[in-house]
């Protein structure tokens, strides 16, 4: 009697050991992803649109929900006059739980080219 209710105590913290490292792990991609958006956006100011692109991409896989990374995403789009691309990224930088403005504002500015 005592036995199965061990196995069954041992299941309850492994499923909460795994919880856990979980939701480190998705810290942990947040947090690459930003440094990945960071080095991007210091690319982005310096006009280098290849190489922001190229961390911004890298970020993505980390991270997909950032908005300002999808903002980003939409600049360097829009730079490179693939205006289609860059209302795509403009509307997910505006999803529902962002607070980014300036993306609607972006998606305009395309659509009118």
């Amino acid at each position: 009697m005592k036995r199965p209710i061990l196995i069954w105590i041992g299941c309850i913290v492994l499923m909460m050991a795994f919880a856990a490292c979980a939701t480190q792990n998705k810290e942990a991609k947040k947090r690459e992803a930003n440094a990945y958006r960071r080095v991007g956006e210091a690319h982005l100011q310096q006009g280098n649109l290849p190489a922001a692109m190229k961390e911004f991409k890298k970020a993505e896989v980390k991270n997909p929900d950032d908005h300002l990374l999808q903002y980003d995403l939409g600049l360097v789009y829009a730079r490179l006059e693939k205006f289609d691309e860059a209302i795509v990224h403009y509307k997910k930088a505006l999803g529902p739980e962002s607070q980014l403005w300036t993306g609607d504002e972006q998606s305009g500015k395309c659509l009118c080219r």
